[in-house]
């Protein structure tokens, strides 16, 4: 009798002995055990020379498979639509991607039948996760690159995790002033005003996720009755993040969740070496102090009452201030999943929210743009009008504050007969 595998051999085990002893009637026990055993031996190395070569031909039709397909995607110009990052910003940001096993990786995909070995390059695992990050349900994602669930979340937290070891510097705030001089004549240049010292814009938005599974969870409920993370960023002239915050939930204050933040930490010790009159702006939810310019509050509609002076200054400050908006847009509407309610761990989410980020600055470095997401809104006048009217019915959290950079725009404005547009014609 042929046996193929250990299972036959197993059912078989009866028949098997009644064989041995039937042409062999004076044969021991043991002798019947070893010849059972060389038997085991070589069903196992049979199996095992077998599987190798099942495993190479599958490896090498799922890698042809995998390049075709994005040989495919990016002829028709449709890889930015999937990937949301152009085929050359994709193979940059793979080659400077340090995974934890340096080698492409054997894996035993969850859904095959045969228990055969699945074979998954890092570049196709980095298209997994750009598919996941663009919004795209898990389930269609197994689907497409046929692999079981758990293997999809396995090699999704890898590749993140991956991207944030990588790329440790890409999220970096200026520490030099040649660094801080080219953000704050980006700025000057970009919006056409003269403010040559505003070296970000700082904001806070929230991003959603499922109610997480913790003591606290109401915690993470913000105004809007959503769960989410608060989160709070700044960002330079070219619409890229220098500093991003995860730490706080979603129903503390803008205020608050700066406050907990380790820039502020240096802010308030002077350790991010900033001259006196470099400022980042930021809207009225932040306190105005030493470095951190808000708007006047509740001006225009007082500005045929000598107010004149602090609402041209705050139609400057808002002109710099919608960068971070505009910013926030972007990044959501590059990756959808930010719009999604996720049902990631609160210390998970936050890894993709970080990775998120980093991927942002990435595309935009490599001119990486998305015509569909790029419509963004220039027309500050109009802007700065819709915030004035939301604003004048808010108590200002820190106007009394001392904020020395505030009065130099006062002064400038002041001395330079400057005025916003007239918008109300």
């Amino acid at each position: 009798m042929d046996y193929n595998n250990i299972d036959d051999l197993l059912l078989c085990i009866p028949n098997f002995i009644f064989d041995i002893t039937k042409n062999d009637q004076n044969i021991s026990l043991i002798e019947c055990v070893e010849r059972l055993e060389r038997l085991v031996d070589g069903i196992q190395k049979k199996m095992i020379k077998r599987r190798i070569y099942n495993t190479g031909t599958r490896a090498m039709m799922r890698m042809d498979n995998w390049n075709k397909y994005l040989a495919l995607v990016n002829l028709d110009n449709s890889f930015q639509m999937h990937f949301r990052m152009s085929f050359s910003c994709f193979q940059k940001t793979l080659s400077k991607i340090k995974f934890s096993n340096h080698k492409n990786s054997l894996i035993k995909s969850s859904n095959s039948t045969q228990g055969i070995p699945c074979f998954i390059s890092h570049s196709e695992m980095l298209g997994i996760a750009l598919r996941w990050f663009s919004g795209e349900p898990y389930q269609g994602i197994i689907a497409s690159f046929k692999i079981g669930r758990s293997t999809f979340y396995k090699y999704l937290h890898k590749v993140i995790d991956a991207i944030i070891n990588s790329f440790p510097d890409v999220i970096k705030f200026p520490m030099k002033a040649i660094e801080r001089l080219e953000i704050s004549k980006g700025f000057s240049t970009r919006t056409k005003y003269p403010f040559l010292k505003c070296i970000g814009a700082l904001d806070g938005t929230y991003v959603q996720m499922a109610a997480p599974c913790v003591k606290n969870k109401l915690d993470y409920l913000n105004r809007k009755n959503q769960f989410s993370f608060n989160i709070q960023a700044i960002c330079n002239h070219e619409y890229k993040f220098i500093y991003l915050s995860v730490r706080a939930p979603g129903r503390t204050s803008d205020q608050y969740a700066l406050s907990i933040s380790s820039f502020y930490e240096m802010l308030q010790n002077d350790k991010l070496n900033l001259e006196e009159d470099e400022f980042i702006v930021a809207d009225e939810g932040y306190k105005a102090e030493s470095h951190i310019v808000t708007p006047f509050h509740a001006v225009h509609k007082r500005r045929s009452h000598g107010e004149v002076a602090k609402d041209n200054a705050n139609y400057y400050i808002s002109s710099n201030r919608i960068s971070i908006e505009q910013t926030f847009g972007i990044w959501k509407a590059r990756f959808p999943i930010l719009t999604e309610k996720s049902q990631l761990s609160i210390i998970n989410y936050s890894k993709v929210i970080q990775c998120a980020a980093i991927l942002h600055n990435i595309c935009i470095s490599e001119n990486s743009l998305i015509s569909s997401i790029l419509e963004v809104d220039n027309r500050s006048a109009q802007i700065y009008e819709s915030e004035m009217n939301q604003l004048n019915n808010i108590v200002q959290i820190g106007g009394k504050k001392n904020c020395p950079q505030r009065e130099i725009i006062l002064e400038f404005t002041k001395n330079h007969k400057i005025s916003r547009p007239n918008i109300d014609t």
